[in-house]
């Protein structure tokens, strides 16, 4: 039977635990899905560390570098398609 383990970290313990889960199932598939950044899902704390991170980033590679544009505002990098490989891999081809 194939299984499948869902996890979310942000500390990395989770995925820690969700590792071993798979170990012990003998899982073999590892799928990485894009997400994004959504300032209004944000709290308070999330939004001054990113504000702080904005600033560093800004000062070392500049208002212009494409990190500093991608984390200064929300976006959505989500793709249907990323799917694709778990899909397949759970149907078994």
């Amino acid at each position: 039977m194939k299984a499948i383990v869902i996890y979310k970290s942000n500390t990395g313990f989770t995925e820690k635990y969700a590792k071993w889960i798979a170990e012990e199932r003998k899982t073999t598939g590892t799928f990485f899905m894009q997400g994004g950044l959504d300032y209004s899902h944000m709290g308070a704390i999330d939004k001054a560390m990113m504000r702080m991170m904005c600033a560093v980033m800004k000062k070392q590679k500049g208002a212009d570098s494409e990190e500093y544009k991608t984390i200064s505002q929300s976006f959505d990098a989500t793709d249907k398609n990323a799917i694709a490989p778990l899909i397949e891999y759970i149907k078994g081809e």
